[in-house]
């Protein structure tokens, strides 16, 4: 802090009783009523937070200012103002002192000075004091004529109106001298009588040569000016830490059970129960962002502390000794807790505004380039004042589209990750259990992606039951159908929590399925195969089980909005109207209360898409049913032969002629829509119809879940009406 006193005052140290605190300059004078202050490293080379620098000319002579919002008045170097003949009105009855305690004697005050800054000239009174590395400061005294004034010291940029016109200064990168950070004591530096005590510590910097490596690897980022602007001004956020990490409030603990020796580390440790972020949740945040950066901690576990107290249980041997952790390590229990704890505490004001944090993968979405740049200086600024650092090599920056977390983001919406696709398409023959499970994790983790995965993949999961893996052809149609099916997967839409959600929900005989979208664009897929018991219950709780798996799975999109649920089970829709509900039903349509939807009816031509998804293979049921001993082919294809009408149209089919586009003549098999045909008067139609309502597994389940078994494998002249008859249907 310094002072303007009257020079008559008594020249004695310790009178003055007002405090003095670093960093501060304070001027009283004879004229003026006010303090002006300014910061004491405006004295110095160095510069502060809250400041902006730039060119500018006083009478054609380019100077350089400093805008600083914590002086409280206009300074400039007393030497210029004599260079230019300011016409400096002497004032020599008052001093100043600066915070050490070094008196120094002001020369007076500039009126009504010239300064043109870019595109604008400013006129104002400056106090002449002796700065250095800067020709002058224009504080809050020219500040508070601006009016309503927007700053963002991180990207240096501050814009107001002037004469109807919208400025904007910009401040020069180029003359910002960045501040060390500080480590060990290793100098000394002293100027003239003034005693400056500093902390250095030497630091790797990545030269400007490592920027133009990556932007050859990474893209041309660094072709856009406010992007490569902001790398420069913060280079030290990539650089390559030195000693330890700053403590924190959030340093890794590592908290045991009660009388218990840590002899097994992680089996001792109380677990922490911090939520892990929801990936989809996370992409769910992206609607209406056009241009994204990803940036990557370097070794993020070891930018934290360990807790003083919890260091020795760290300790491990080698051949050189006993070692303990000073940081936290990889491989503990808590270490991921403690990080995402971390890391959505510094990024808290930004979380799903701006930013979204997963461990170290650090993603920036905005809505457009300028508001980009802001929002990249913010998280910048943050990493800065916490000591953490990026990895530039892994980091990118103001894309379009951006690879983050395994899928491909854009304005358009989400898709799967080219690479993960290219590893499934190209991944071999499973040989056991554990190589079939990786396939089946991999592209688990896009099933939202795929219509009917489960149904898909049932031979598959099937053999990861105990002592059941034997490849056989219905595991490697499903393997073939799986892979050929993540290579047409779609984009999803991302929701806009603007517009109303819609689910399209349908149930076969084996299976749920539901499509959750806005305005008819997907947004996820949904896909369940029913267990046995399930299986058995009748078409209309199947349905309501739909209707309730698709609201539980997406019920953070759901909750607190209006949504409707379209289904082919027309009595769905007067659910919530009925005065009496069954018992069974009871628990069900209590997990639906607290939400605001309508079912509405949609027949099942329409509902395309959620049907697909419940429903299973034929091929595959009618393999199921075969072993039973259903359907013998040889027996078909004889009675086929025998029968004259059939005959007539597998004549014509072998002529190429058209037989009403639905039945065709494949493999010696006469099919309609894909099913085995049989004459009216089979042998096999009775046999079929005890198996499919009468016996345990048709479970006398009714007209149209019979019907919808039987249809998806088999067809005959007047099936219906037989179904019907056998089921006591009117």
């Amino acid at each position: 802090m310094f002072f303007i006193m009257n020079e008559e005052e008594e020249d004695e140290e310790g009178d003055s009783h007002e405090e003095v605190t670093e960093g501060t300059v304070e001027l009283k004078t004879l004229e003026l009523t006010e303090d002006a202050a300014i910061e004491l490293k405006t004295m110095t080379r160095f510069s502060s937070k809250g400041t902006m620098k730039l060119k500018g000319w006083i009478r054609q002579k380019e100077i350089v200012i400093l805008i600083d919002s914590g002086a409280t008045h206009n300074f400039i170097h007393q030497s210029l103002a004599v260079d230019l003949k300011l016409g400096m009105e002497q004032h020599t009855q008052f001093g100043y002192t600066i915070g050490n305690g070094t008196r120094c004697k002001g020369k007076g005050i500039c009126r009504r000075v010239e300064v043109k800054l870019e595109e604008i000239t400013i006129i104002a009174d400056f106090l002449a004091v002796e700065l250095d590395s800067i020709d002058a400061v224009l504080g809050m005294q020219w500040l508070d004529t601006t009016g309503t004034m927007k700053i963002h010291w991180p990207s240096l940029t501050m814009s107001f109106w002037n004469g109807g016109r919208q400025i904007i200064l910009k401040g020069d990168p180029s003359l910002i001298r960045a501040e060390c950070s500080l480590r060990t004591l290793e100098k000394t530096w002293q100027e003239d009588d003034q005693g400056f005590l500093l902390e250095w510590a030497n630091m790797e910097v990545e030269t400007e040569d490592t920027y133009k490596t990556d932007k050859k690897e990474k893209g041309d980022e660094a072709d856009i000016p406010m992007i490569r602007f902001l790398l420069q001004q913060y280079t030290d956020i990539f650089t390559t830490p030195k000693g330890l990490p700053p403590k924190r409030d959030i340093d890794h603990r590592i908290l045991t059970l009660p009388n218990q020796k840590p002899i097994n580390l992680n089996q001792a440790t109380v677990s922490d129960k911090f939520p892990i972020l929801v990936i989809e949740e996370l992409l769910d945040e992206l609607y209406g962002a056009a241009v994204f950066s990803k940036l990557n901690l370097k070794s993020g576990y070891h930018q934290i502390r360990m807790k003083e107290e919890d260091i020795e249980k760290t300790t491990f041997r080698t051949h050189e000794g006993h070692y303990e952790f000073l940081v936290m390590p990889f491989g503990l229990t808590n270490a991921p807790a403690t990080f995402q704890s971390l890391m959505n505490q510094v990024f808290k004001p930004f979380l799903r505004r701006c930013v979204l944090v997963f461990f170290d993968d650090i993603l920036v979405y905005s809505s457009d380039i300028s508001e980009h740049e802001k929002h990249l200086g913010m998280v910048f600024a943050v990493l800065r004042d916490n000591q953490l650092y990026a990895n530039h090599k892994k980091c990118v920056f103001a894309h379009s589209r951006i690879q983050y977390l395994g899928h491909q983001i854009s304005k358009a919406g989400v898709e799967a990750d080219e690479d993960k696709i290219r590893s499934m398409v190209n991944w071999p023959r499973p040989s056991d259990v554990i190589e079939l499970r990786g396939f089946l994790g991999l592209t688990g983790y896009y099933r939202r992606f795929v219509k009917g995965y489960s149904n898909i993949a049932t031979p598959l999961t099937k053999l990861l039951q105990k002592n059941a893996f034997k490849w056989n052809e219905e595991a490697e149609t499903a393997f073939v159908r799986l892979k050929v099916a993540m290579t047409t997967i779609p984009v999803l839409a991302l929701p806009d929590w603007s517009l109303p959600f819609t689910i399209e929900t349908d149930a076969s005989g084996s299976g749920l399925g539901a499509v959750l979208s806005q305005r008819g664009h997907p947004i996820a897929f949904y896909s369940q195969k029913l267990s046995q018991r399930a299986q058995a219950k009748s078409i209309y709780e199947r349905e309501l089980m739909a209707v309730l798996l698709s609201v539980q799975r997406w019920r953070h999109y759901l909750l607190g909005r209006k949504f409707s649920i379209l289904s082919d089970q027309k009595a769905l829709k007067f659910l919530l109207e009925q005065r009496e509900v069954q018992p069974q039903f009871q628990k069900w349509l209590t997990k639906l209360l607290g939400y605001d939807f309508e079912i509405l009816y949609q027949p099942g031509l329409l509902n395309k898409a959620a049907d697909a998804l419940s429903r299973v293979e034929p091929k595959i049921e009618l393999h199921e049913m075969r072993t039973s001993g259903i359907v013998d082919i040889s027996v078909v294809c004889e009675e086929v032969d025998k029968d004259e009408e059939l005959q007539k149209i597998v004549a014509k089919l072998k002529k190429e002629q058209e037989v009403g586009g639905k039945f065709e003549w494949k493999n010696g098999r006469l099919l309609y829509k894909g099913r085995l045909v049989l004459p009216r008067t089979s042998s096999l139609i009775p046999r079929l119809l005890h198996t499919f309502h009468d016996s345990v597994l048709g479970g006398h389940s009714g007209f149209l879940r019979t019907y919808k078994r039987m249809s998806g494998e088999v067809y005959w002249q007047g099936m219906k009406n037989d179904i019907k008859k056998i089921c006591g249907s009117v």
